[in-house]
């Protein structure tokens, strides 16, 4: 598979997420990891000879190859999560923290700020100074945790700070990629078509496939790259077959079967950047029409899994309360995973459905699961479904999970401290990877939902004993929100 692009890595775990997400997608793109500036440099020089137009890296790098190789480097972006992950544990290894990012970065730094309510500050380079100057300022004035790319973290370690990488996370450096394989094939609009469901493909006018998104791949069984610039009846014979209607036209939808599964498929013209003309497959399965089906259904008026509750249903004259529902507001704007604690009947679900109704999945399911209700030995089938036969007495079509049900919105786990140790490992590769596993099957589901958790239990204190997974803690308290008892809030008691 010839590369059409070259990542150049700042940062050793940039590196191994990028050829894990390339290996994984067969994505023609070659990683390399680069100790400093000039070595990416002379990487990009070296790989511009040999024909590669486009390359992908971060910060400083990034900019360093556009202004010394002269060419296009796709950015890999800095998320609001990961600058809240970050802030969150410079904090928890110092009293004084302070960062050091671009300016543009400044505004997210400013939210969780606000939202966290955790002091740190920016390290700003002084005029006609250098960066190790600000450093060295920073110490002086009392900080003792740096937070940072490879640059400022080098500078404070050898200062004997304490140090935390600020890291671009898996979507981010996906994103990054995919953008840059697109653009290197000349293809630009073409990665909106990667995260839909369907299958689409684009055959030029020699009938050769020209691009195939992933869905595609997996419902044909075909790998991208034995795909690409082949011609369609070679390499993908039943669609060929089951191809356009006997008099040539568009927009007819045609069934047909492929591995005992049933498909939809239909042709379109497309023509791309008035520079390509060719045609688009686009491919459903009966899972995604089943979707489509059970989706009409929670639309109506019978069935729709709706949030109830908004942020106008809370009324309180405590000012405490007041910032706290502040605080949820500008919570419901991102998709970080929330944790809400509180004790039993302070409204963490009344809090939950607010911030799901006052964000941009409002119009989208809203799913509340009690982690403690459900008998551990079915909880996993209830969350991530199940395959037919999976287990006796499972049904024979098999189940959708809460998780899939809760597709495009939002999942709340109510008592998330009794969650059983097996699922709360689950759970984290959910959170971690976006992804969820039926039981019964080897098949990973891409799920975009965000997860709101709530519990009464004091998790530090089950960490502690070992009943409850740091790492998963850390993964839910992104934003967290504690909800104080009504006998802490006199002046919400009436008269």
């Amino acid at each position: 598979m010839k590369e059409c692009c070259v990542l150049l890595a700042p940062q050793r775990e940039i590196a191994d997420i990028a050829e894990e997400e390339c290996r994984k997608r067969k994505w023609p793109c070659r990683v390399i990891y680069c100790v400093n500036n000039s070595v990416a440099v002379e990487f990009a020089k070296k790989y511009k000879e040999n024909g590669i137009k486009v390359f992908i890296s971060r910060g400083g790098m990034a900019k360093a190859i556009e202004r010394e190789a002269g060419v296009t480097a796709v950015p890999i972006e800095i998320s609001f999560q990961d600058i809240a992950e970050a802030v969150t544990l410079a904090k928890s290894l110092g009293k004084k923290v302070g960062i050091s990012i671009n300016t543009v970065l400044e505004y997210d730094l400013n939210r969780i700020r606000e939202m966290l309510s955790i002091d740190v500050d920016v390290i700003r380079i002084p005029p006609n100074g250098l960066l190790i100057d600000a450093i060295q300022k920073a110490k002086a004035d009392g900080f003792d945790v740096i937070a940072g790319g490879v640059a400022p973290v080098y500078f404070a370690q050898q200062e004997g700070m304490k140090t935390v990488s600020l890291q671009s996370g898996r979507d981010s450096v996906f994103t990054a990629i995919e953008k840059a394989v697109v653009r290197a094939r000349g293809s630009y609009g073409l990665e909106m078509f990667q995260s839909l469901q369907e299958g689409i493909i684009i055959l030029d006018q020699a009938n050769e496939v020209f691009y195939v998104n992933d869905s595609a791949c997996r419902m044909m069984a075909a790998d991208q790259a034995a795909i690409l610039n082949k011609r369609l009846e070679d390499v993908l014979p039943m669609l060929s077959s089951a191809g356009k209607t006997k008099d040539d036209t568009y927009g007819i939808y045609t069934a047909f079967t492929f591995k005992k599964k049933c498909f939809l498929q239909t042709y379109s013209s497309v023509c791309l950047d008035n520079t390509f003309e060719g045609k688009m497959i686009q491919i459903y399965d009966s899972d995604v029409i089943e979707m489509l089906h059970s989706r009409m259904r929670t639309y109506s008026p019978e069935g729709k899994k709706t949030a109830k509750y908004m942020f106008s249903d809370i009324v309180t004259r405590n000012d405490g309360m007041k910032k706290l529902i502040r605080h949820a507001v500008l919570y419901a704007k991102t998709n970080s995973t929330i944790l809400i604690t509180g004790e039993t009947g302070t409204g963490k679900e009344l809090f939950a459905q607010s911030i799901h109704n006052a964000s941009y999945r409002r119009d989208q399911p809203f799913i509340a699961v009690n982690c403690s209700a459900i008998p551990e030995s079915i909880l996993e089938s209830e969350l991530f479904g199940y395959e037919p036969g999976a287990f006796t007495g499972a049904l024979r079509s098999g189940k959708k999970g809460l998780f899939e049900a809760a597709e495009g919105g939002t999942i709340f786990l109510d008592e998330i401290g009794e969650l059983p140790a097996q699922l709360q490992a689950k759970l984290l590769r959910v959170l971690q990877e976006k992804e969820i596993m039926r039981v019964g099957s080897s098949e990973a589901i891409p799920v975009h939902v965000r997860v709101i958790a709530a519990t009464l239990a004091n998790l530090e204190e089950k960490m502690e004993r070992g009943t409850f997974r740091r790492d998963l803690y850390y993964r839910l308290n992104i934003l967290n929100l504690h909800i104080p008892p009504l006998r802490e809030r006199a002046d919400d008691i009436p008269c």
